[in-house]
């Protein structure tokens, strides 16, 4: 499972399907598809019911998409912090 997969996730989530959430992030279409496609094969899972062009997420995916938020904002937090104690370091 890759950060870029639980961010497509996401938009596919929040935009109601694969072409909306590939412009949101500034991607092909074919990549996002892709990428959920892995997750799902890896997670052994459907995250998404396709209905034509809209799709809508399983209990799985909101499970998924839900904790996904969270954790994303946990690696942002890692980030920040991590930069900031190099930082200060580096100053001491």
């Amino acid at each position: 499972m890759q950060l870029g997969q639980l961010r497509y996730a996401i938009a596919v989530h929040d935009e109601g399907g694969f072409t909306k959430a590939a412009d949101a992030c500034h991607i092909a279409q074919s990549s996002v598809s892709q990428a959920i496609l892995a997750l799902e094969r890896e997670l052994g899972v459907a995250l998404f019911d396709r209905r034509g062009r809209t799709v809508v997420p399983t209990i799985a995916g909101e499970y998924l998409v839900r904790r996904a938020r969270a954790l994303l904002v946990e690696v942002e937090q890692l980030v920040r912090e991590t930069s900031r104690l190099g930082s200060d370091a580096e100053l001491t």
